[in-house]
This record gives structure tokens, C-alpha cells and sequence, in this order.
């Protein structure tokens, strides 16, 4: 199945292309490996009070296979 993997913080980075997969439980393998890869990079685009990342991984009707969502939160010490 085609499985379109789109990301970002606040607007999302559309996948064009799309990635053959097996099924769901291959979606989400690779989803989380992803997630991985692109997040290691993101402390590179600077410090943020508040930051809320989602990858929504769809098939090719456009139906959500599975979503990743990771938040953080700055808090000033008391």
C-alpha cells in the first residue's frame, strides 16, 4: 500500500511521493524510525518555549494510518 508520510511543526510537510508498505504495523515502524531521524536535527533550528511536532502518516484515499505528536515545553527555573 502507498503510505504518505507528512510532518512538521505547526504547518505540516506534505509527502508527494509516498513509500510502498506492507501494512499498518510496517507504517508505524517506520513512522517512529523517521520521527527519530528528523527530530535529532530539530535542537539545530533553535530554542523554543513551546514546540508541538506531528507526523500523520495517510494512505493513498488520504485516511490516517497513524500519527505521532511530541511536545516540550520550556520551564524557567523557580
Amino acid at each position: 500500500m502507498a503510505l504518505f508520510f507528512h510532518h512538521g511543526i505547526g504547518e505540516m510537510q506534505r509527502d508527494e511521493h509516498g513509500t510502498v508498505l506492507r501494512d499498518g504495523a510496517e507504517a508505524y515502524s517506520e513512522a517512529v524510525q523517521l520521527a527519530g531521524e528528523l527530530l535529532s536535527g530539530i535542537g539545530e533550528q533553535g530554542y523554543r518555549d513551546r514546540l508541538l511536532w506531528r507526523m500523520i502518516v495517510t494512505d493513498e484515499h488520504g485516511r490516517t494510518v497513524t500519527e505521532i505528536s511530541i511536545s516540550a515545553e520550556r520551564h524557567q527555573p523557580s
